[in-house]
């Protein structure tokens, strides 16, 4: 079963600085790079993360769902990190 979580108030800049901070923090990768739908894959020590993403320009709206993650990893530790990140992001102007 998939998890998948909706966040609303994602403007472009907010979008452009996620995905920025992903790659320079995380080593995360986008595919594809520039497209508003894809996967997002971030290997760490204990395994890989991948989570599809479709970013809703005209919404306003980022979708993100968790199709792997390491068996010890639990979801809410990757939704907190999301959260974080687009707080921080969010901040930003």
């Amino acid at each position: 079963m998939s998890d998948t979580r909706t966040f609303s108030g994602i403007t472009p800049d907010v979008w452009e600085r996620l995905k920025a901070y992903g790659r320079d923090a995380h080593g995360t990768v986008f595919e594809p790079e520039d497209a508003p739908s894809g996967v997002a894959t971030t290997r760490t020590p204990v395994g890989k993360i991948a989570i599809r993403y479709d970013y809703d320009e005209a919404a306003s709206c980022l979708c993100y769902t968790i199709e792997r993650k390491p068996f010890f990893v639990m979801g809410w530790q990757i939704w907190s990190g999301i959260e974080a990140t687009l707080d921080r992001c969010r901040s930003c102007v």
